[in-house]
Formats: structure tokens, sequence, C-alpha cells
């Protein structure tokens, strides 16, 4: 019985180690993915003062700290082949999906 038990344990050890390598492979691969391209700026909107409260979000800024202040820069663009299209909102390297409102 003892026997048994261990090799079950192992092999549901071994099955949700190659499942976790697996998912991380591909959170890597998507994460990585992105498309490099020569790009034209259309539009780039930041704050102009404190008082330019459609540019400034709020952001944490530490363990205890959060602040009104956080500057929200907009670059809009096109691909150098798509100059045509509406010009769409970069984001930055560090965004998983979308920026957060709407920010690069």
């Amino acid at each position: 019985m003892k026997d048994s038990c261990i090799k079950v344990s192992c092999g549901v050890m071994f099955a949700g180690s190659i499942l976790f390598f697996v998912i991380q492979g591909i959170l890597f691969l998507e994460y990585h993915s992105f498309r490099e391209d020569e790009c034209i700026l259309k539009n780039i909107t930041f704050p102009n003062s404190i008082d330019d409260t459609s540019n400034l979000i709020s952001c944490n800024c530490g363990k205890y700290c959060t602040s009104d202040a956080g500057t929200c820069i907009r670059i809009r663009g096109n691909l150098a082949d798509n100059i045509g299209n509406q010009p769409k909102l970069f984001i930055s390297s560090t965004a998983h999906n979308e920026p957060p409102k709407g920010c690069t």
C-alpha cells in the first residue's frame, strides 16, 4: 500500500510539473511576442500642469502610498505600412494586454 501511494504521489507531482512548465512556456512566449516595425507617431498627450486632470491618473507608488498625480502619457500612431488607418494607442513593453486607463 505504501509503495503504490508513493508511485501515485510521484505521478501526480510529475504531471503537475509538466503542466506548470507548459503553462509558463506559453505565457513566456505570449509575453515576448510582439511586432517590431517602423512606426509613425501621430499624437502624443501628456500632463501640461498639475491641474490637467485628463492626463493625470491615480497610481500605486508604494506599500501604503497612492497618488492622484500619476502621469498618463498617450502615444498614438500607425505602423509605417498602414499610414491610412486610424491611429492606434501604443502600449508599453511592461503592459500585459491593455495599458491602465488607456495610457501608454
